[in-house]
């Protein structure tokens, strides 16, 4: 894996490099994928942006994290695109009660649309509930200037699903597809240590 080492993110790789089921290899400095950019330092933005070249940050987080995350540091970077595609259903105004009512029908939801894997039914879910979003987040990969940098809060489920979409559409071996996927385990660690100082996650 080609790992980027930033110190405000430990869940960042460059996706180019991998082999193509036409013998080729994908691209470097073309797909990022990361966890979230809340905690970049202005060295990390240097990297990013000047050294790497990053253009689109594609953030497949909901409305609601964006809004209780606050503005990230690249957000305030000249040049770099920001598009929001969340893959999650969005809430709204809802009230607890409202939303763990609808949160319970999410996970019985899951496990009917793929019963011998809930995860998998989970991720099937953001294909048949937000189909727009997954199809927007693509094709701003794809029409990225430069480099985009696809990332949601620990960078390993939203994250893994469109990248995995992504490189399947470039035409990736899948073996290579799976061991991008299961690299975040990797950082798992230390994933949930940076999570837990995340105000929309820290009590979980």
């Amino acid at each position: 894996m080609a790992w980027i080492d930033l110190e405000g993110a430990v869940n960042v790789r460059d996706l180019g490099g991998l082999p193509t089921v036409d013998g080729g290899t994908t691209v470097p400095g073309r797909l990022l994928r990361s966890e979230n950019l809340q905690e970049l330092s202005p060295a990390d933005i240097a990297k990013l942006v000047k050294e790497i070249g990053v253009t689109t940050v594609v953030d497949l987080r909901t409305t609601g994290e964006l809004e209780v995350e606050g503005p990230a540091p690249l957000d305030a970077v000249p040049g770099v695109r920001h598009v929001h595609h969340p893959v999650l259903p969005e809430l709204g105004s809802a009230t607890q009660a409202v939303s763990e009512a609808l949160l319970v029908t999410k996970i019985e939801n899951d496990r009917a649309r793929y019963p011998d894997d809930i995860t998998t039914g989970h991720y099937l879910g953001y294909l048949e509930e937000r189909p727009e979003e997954v199809t927007g987040a693509l094709r701003d990969i794809a029409t990225a200037e430069g480099a985009a940098i696809v990332h949601c809060a620990a960078g390993k489920d939203r994250t893994g699903v469109i990248v995995a979409m992504a490189l399947t559409a470039a035409g990736v071996e899948p073996d290579a597809i799976v061991a991008d996927y299961v690299a975040s385990a990797d950082r798992i660690e230390a994933i949930i240590e940076r999570l837990s100082r995340s105000k929309t996650y820290a009590d979980d």
